[in-house]
């Protein structure tokens, strides 16, 4: 009798590892691949989002500086003087440097089929310029003028996912192109920080659903089925789906499963939507939060936009090192997060920028919460090991105005810091 107790005990675990284990590893297996697919075209996207930005950025920055086209004299061997407009800029690639250390991407700008500003080096420190473009990035951007964004190009040994957009003439005609690269490694990282402990997440589900006995089947399996909706919901890119409270009630595997499902679905949001660094909302956020702001502000323009910029925050970094500048981005979001009232926006715009929407706001009364922020940072100090760090900075305002695009918009508020940049720095130029 004890011996016929035993087998039907052994019958009924490979009945639940045949009817509920074996199944659902399957289906992690699955949503862990589902995940990782959409993860990693989430993150293709985003990247290519911000090469478009911060291309944007350059080509107005550029402009702004140096009005006009670019050209160039070519010297003795590999001497040249490059030109945009009435300006010599063959030593602009310090530009792109700055660039570089703001969004962590590499920059060069092309005429014809070489580089003749970038900010790419080699392992001694010198610039790859006169580098030739690839035969079929030139003949598609430069003499198609199409803007291409490749997710597999080598650049000095490197694979990268590179942006490129032609350089139009004032007669309308391709002669060069900006060129933004990211190292394909770094994305490949961050894919696998959120995919892995998904798929550690669900082997370990799998095997605590092992001890379960076949009376529990049924609930079981309904408690999956709404956990696999969910997950396969935010795989699809339904990023703000809701998990019932139901399946996340109670300290059970499966009500883990759907808790830690939900912070799966956060943590991909928070990945998204802000800056690891500093908490506060980043570039991609702002960019999409700005442009719903304009297109409901419509004639209106009730609302104000204002980029600030840390002074002289690298030297900080050069001084003190980049753990005392990441100390120093911290403390300015802190302030800008407590004087910013609820309902206008403040973001990481890239590197040491941050960029301001307020909404239904005159300038006086944006202006005068700038000002808010710039005394608190003035007489707010950081301790770094034996060193206290104070630093100011310079913000820029301009209103919205019927008839101008969001674009035109942010270019105004750039000038204005570029003025109060001029005008000495720790100011507020509107």
């Amino acid at each position: 009798m004890e011996k016929k107790k035993t087998k039907n005990f052994r019958s009924l675990s490979a009945k639940m590892m045949n009817y509920t284990v074996i199944p659902l590893f399957v289906l992690a297996v699955l949503v862990g691949i589902a995940g990782s697919i959409f993860c990693k075209r989430a993150m293709i996207s985003m990247i290519e989002d911000e090469m478009t930005q911060e291309c944007d950025y350059l080509e107005g920055r550029m402009d702004a500086m140096y009005p006009g086209d670019y050209s160039w004299v070519v010297g003795e061997g590999t001497s040249f003087t490059l030109y945009k407009g009435t300006y010599e800029i063959t030593d602009a690639s310090e530009q792109l440097d700055v660039l570089k250390e703001s969004f962590n991407n590499d920059f060069s700008i092309y005429l014809g089929q070489v580089s003749v500003l970038t900010s790419c080096k080699d392992a001694d420190g010198n610039r790859y310029l006169l580098a030739e473009a690839p035969t079929t990035v030139r003949k598609t951007v430069i003499e198609g003028g199409e803007t291409r964004f490749y997710s597999n190009v080598t650049v000095a040994g490197e694979k990268c996912f590179a942006y490129f957009r032609p350089i139009v003439n004032a007669a309308g005609n391709s002669y060069g192109m900006y060129a933004i690269f990211h190292s394909a490694a770094q994305i490949n990282r961050r894919v696998a920080s959120v995919i892995i402990p998904l798929y550690i997440l669900c082997f370990v589900t799998v095997v605590a659903l092992g001890f379960f006995s076949a009376y529990f089947s049924q609930k079981i399996v309904e408690r999956i089925v709404a956990v696999k909706r969910f997950t396969e919901s935010v795989a699809g890119g339904k990023l703000d789906t809701d998990m019932s409270a139901v399946y996340t009630s109670g300290n059970d595997e499966l009500a883990q499963l759907a808790k830690s499902s939900v912070q799966m679905q956060l943590s991909i949001r928070k990945m998204i939507d802000y800056d690891t660094l500093t908490e506060i909302h980043n570039r991609r956020f702002a960019t999409g939060y700005i442009t719903k702001l304009h297109d409901n502000a419509g004639v209106k323009a009730d609302y104000c936009i204002a980029i600030g910029d840390i002074d002289y925050f690298k030297k900080v970094n050069d001084t003190y090192g980049h753990d005392a500048g990441d100390a120093v981005l911290k403390m300015t979001a802190d302030v800008l997060r407590r004087n910013v009232p609820p309902g206008h926006l403040v973001a990481r715009w890239g590197g040491e920028e941050f960029i301001f929407a307020f909404r239904e706001m005159t300038p006086e009364e944006a202006y005068q919460i700038l000002e808010n922020c710039l005394a608190e940072i003035r007489k707010t100090a950081v301790s770094y090991e034996d060193k206290v760090i104070s630093v100011t900075m310079s913000f820029g305002l301009a209103k919205a105005t019927a008839g101008k695009s969001v674009d035109e918009i942010l270019i105004d508020a750039d000038a204005k810091l570029y003025d109060a940049k001029e005008g000495g720095r720790n100011r507020i130029v509107m």
